[in-house]
């Protein structure tokens, strides 16, 4: 590798800020560009993120998304859905919204346990969701549970596939591991 190579692949790998990835402002940043983009499209749309939800059930956010088709990412629209979720009090009922969505993403045919992916890791994204969005240490917890025991402890059997309401094992899952507040 010549002088001048080393010396640039050094600098892209540290870019300045002691991180291969750059700093945690310059990701704040970026998650502000994607979450703008969300609302934006929402407000064009005349829709509210939860609004959006209801009137999709079952519909993937990536899909969501792309059905806004004005540069939102499924990133920016998680932001914007658990955001409004945070402002109406409507965490728990919007994770469990998502929760299914996702399942009918990763296991369009219905659940597989033996597949080349492991289901705790088709669904890791929705616990990313919560985590990355929501404040509450609690709700934090509670996720990881629930994806603990639907993916490992306790998988439901193969061909299963959510019900978009109203889903028995999906509402034990929380009714067990993220409890209504009293």
């Amino acid at each position: 590798m010549s002088k001048k190579m080393k010396h640039y692949s050094s600098k892209a790998a540290d870019n300045g800020h002691g991180s291969r990835w750059g700093s945690m402002a310059d990701a704040a940043s970026v998650n502000k560009v994607f979450l703008e983009r969300a609302r934006k499209a929402l407000f064009e749309a005349g829709l509210s993120a939860l609004g959006l939800l209801a009137a999709n059930p079952g519909v993937s956010k990536l899909l969501l998304a792309e059905q806004l088709n004005r540069g939102v990412s499924a990133i920016g629209l998680a932001m914007a859905i658990y955001e409004e979720a945070g402002n109406a009090g409507m965490i728990r009922d919007v994770a469990k919204d998502m929760l299914i969505r996702e399942i009918l993403c990763a296991f369009p045919n219905g659940w597989v346990s033996t597949d080349s992916v492991h289901p705790l890791v088709k669904l890791g994204f929705w616990d990313d969701d919560v985590r990355l969005n929501v404040t509450d240490t609690d709700a934090i917890s509670h996720s990881r549970q629930i994806l603990r025991h639907l993916t490992i402890d306790n998988p439901p059997p193969d061909g299963w596939r959510p019900q978009t309401q109203n889903d028995p094992t999906i509402d034990d899952l929380f009714d067990r591991f993220w409890p209504l507040q009293s």
